[in-house]
């Protein structure tokens, strides 16, 4: 007969499986001995293995997936004729050397005048600029996309650049370091003048989620049908299954009281899934 007392503690520093504290009392022969300890050998090993695997499957999901693409739209930041602009109150935007400065006191937009449709990619960089000026505030790179206004379906009529005054478009919206630096969301407008639902996985806070001062970020969204992703410096930040999306619309940038730089920007047609 015998009485085990198994203390386990299972630690991972560098992936390494370190057993420590295994205190036993045992009046039994050496075989039974050995039989308890390869029991609990294999029931840590297959503990590890289990969180190794979720944490694997993790990676995997927020990855950015491979697809077959083809550039639709090469660097559009050569010709300020791309774009048009809508401040709140008098703002400027200057491209020079393939990149755009937006300085906004107040509400700003900057649309991309061709009309989009699914299943394309956006990328970009983009960067909130603080080099001491007085709208240097590091705050809101945000976007709309697949925007649309539903009383005028084929055309975008132009708007004051007030926030509000864009919640009556069909669109996706995503705040990367909105309300002064303290959230980063992904909503989906659908025309209402007050509701602008988003989901709670979708709505972030943590410093990783925020934005850094002078700091190059690059931007990938994909609006595949119903699968809309939006990631940044490859990990995905957004993802919303859209039973009825938006397949087509325009894209614009969208800041308030902001200074940022924008380079490389360019839109691809996605061909196949990998």
């Amino acid at each position: 007969m015998f009485t085990l007392h198994p203390v386990i503690a299972l630690y991972e520093p560098d992936r390494t499986i370190i057993f420590t504290n295994i205190l036993y009392r045992i009046n039994s022969d050496k075989m039974m001995k050995r039989a308890l300890l390869l029991i609990s050998f294999t029931f840590c090993c297959t503990a590890a293995y289990s969180e190794n695997l979720a944490e694997a499957s993790e990676k995997i999901s927020n990855s950015i997936a491979p697809q077959q693409t083809k550039l639709i739209f090469d660097n559009q930041l050569r010709d300020a004729t791309n774009w048009s602009p809508e401040f709140e109150t008098n703002g400027s935007l200057h491209i020079s050397q393939d990149e755009m400065d937006v300085e906004a006191p107040k509400g700003a937009t900057i649309w991309f005048k061709p009309r989009l449709s699914s299943p394309i990619e956006i990328t970009y960089e983009i960067q909130a600029v603080a080099e001491g000026g007085t709208l240097d505030q590091v705050s809101d790179l945000n976007c709309f996309f697949m925007a649309r206004d539903p009383l005028h379906p084929d055309h975008l009529p132009a708007r004051s650049g007030k926030f509000e005054d864009y919640n009556n478009l069909l669109l996706y919206y995503v705040g990367l370091g909105g309300n002064r630096n303290t959230t980063s969301r992904m909503r989906r407008y659908i025309g209402d003048p007050v509701v602008r639902p988003y989901l709670p996985e979708n709505d972030l806070s943590a410093a990783d989620d925020l934005l850094k001062p002078n700091v190059w970020q690059t931007i990938r969204i994909v609006a595949n049908g119903p699968e809309i992703r939006y990631y940044r410096d490859e990990r995905l930040m957004f993802r919303l299954d859209d039973s009825e999306p938006y397949t087509s619309g325009w894209f614009g940038f969208r800041t308030t009281w902001n200074h940022m730089r924008i380079r490389n920007f360019r839109v691809y047609r996605i061909t196949s899934k990998p």
